[in-house]
């Protein structure tokens, strides 16, 4: 009798496809217009959610920028003059594990002219259809252990190995392996005090700024005058200093005078000679204006694109030695160092 209670179970009917056609219509219908706004808010949603989670990989997030061959930001990276330490790192490689460290250290902390961080897998073509290390004749290695690329000043970038083996990167290693790099790659503005230091640091380069002073020069003129120009020509101009008031220079009689105290600045360039090959010409030029870096500026963009005929060919290197009566009476002498129209 229990089994007769309550009868057979009722067979389940299916529900006819055209129920569903109609629940579909109807959404498309009238319930479309309720469901859009709240397609739209989870589109936004979802947005920022995207963007959150592209944040984590930002350049300031992680203290370092990932590239690659076809990155914009190579042409900053090897070319504008700014430090950067750039990690041969091949893809899917972890990297090494004191690089993190550095990064979140300069990341977390403010730190004067620090240099910037990436990574890029140095054996790849960029668009030139040369790697990083045949663009600037860089021999990796052996079997690629870990190394990185240090450009800064306007420099060639230099290969260092081990860059960040700082033994268990504790922090006063990592802090003091910051401090020694930033102290490294600063823009540096040194003052010539020999006829070698001349040679090496400005008249064997491309092209080197020589600024002219009398005794110590103000706060202001190396700050807010000369150290834009340094950032801003890095790449193209090697720049020194040249205290008058107690080396002579041989061709300073053919500098434009002024009485007020003021710096001048001189340019020598290096072009090539008329037979071609590595010989090269020795020019210069002198800048007429006021010591102002905003005037300067459009005379140095005009001096880097000029043609060889707006330089003077200094047939004689110039000379820097420490100024005497004797010494600035000879530089004088039109007939010891002929004035030149620089």
């Amino acid at each position: 009798m229990g089994g007769d209670c309550c009868g057979p179970p009722e067979p389940q009917t299916k529900v006819p496809l055209w129920k569903y056609l109609g629940l579909l219509l109807l959404m498309c219908g009238g319930g479309l217009p309720m469901l859009l706004p709240m397609l739209d808010t989870m589109s936004a949603n979802l947005g920022v959610l995207w963007a959150d989670l592209t944040a984590q990989t930002a350049f300031g997030a992680k203290g370092y920028v990932e590239l690659y061959p076809d990155s914009p930001e190579l042409g900053a990276v090897f070319f504008s003059g700014q430090p950067w330490l750039v990690l041969c790192n091949r893809a899917k490689v972890s990297v090494p594990a004191g690089w993190i460290p550095i990064a979140e250290h300069l990341a977390a902390t403010d730190t004067p002219d620090a240099f910037n961080m990436a990574t890029l897998d140095c054996r790849l073509k960029l668009p030139s259809g040369k790697s990083v290390y045949e663009r600037f004749n860089l021999t990796p290695p052996d079997n690629y252990s870990p190394h990185a690329l240090l450009a800064y000043n306007g420099r060639a970038p230099k290969l260092i190995e081990n860059a960040w083996a700082l033994g268990d990167s504790k922090p006063y290693g990592v802090a003091n392996f910051v401090t020694g790099l930033t102290a490294k790659t600063r823009f540096t503005f040194p003052a010539m005090t020999s006829m070698a230091l001349l040679e090496a640091k400005c008249l064997k380069m491309k092209a080197c700024g020589v600024v002219l002073h009398e005794e110590k020069m103000t706060a202001e003129e190396e700050s807010e005058i000369m150290l834009p120009l340094l950032k801003q020509y890095a790449r193209t101009i090697r720049w020194v200093k040249l205290d008058v008031s107690r080396m002579a220079l041989s061709v300073e009689q053919s500098l434009p005078q002024d009485d007020s105290g003021k710096p001048r600045l001189l340019v020598f360039k290096r072009r090539r000679g008329a037979g071609g090959g590595d010989d090269t010409q020795l020019t210069a030029r002198a800048y007429k204006g006021q010591f102002d870096a905003a005037e300067m500026s459009p005379f140095l963009e005009g001096l880097l694109k000029d043609d060889a005929s707006s330089w003077t060919v200094l047939k004689q290197t110039p000379n820097i030695v420490k100024r005497t009566d004797f010494n600035t009476k000879l530089y004088a002498d039109p007939k010891k160092t002929p004035k030149l129209e620089l």
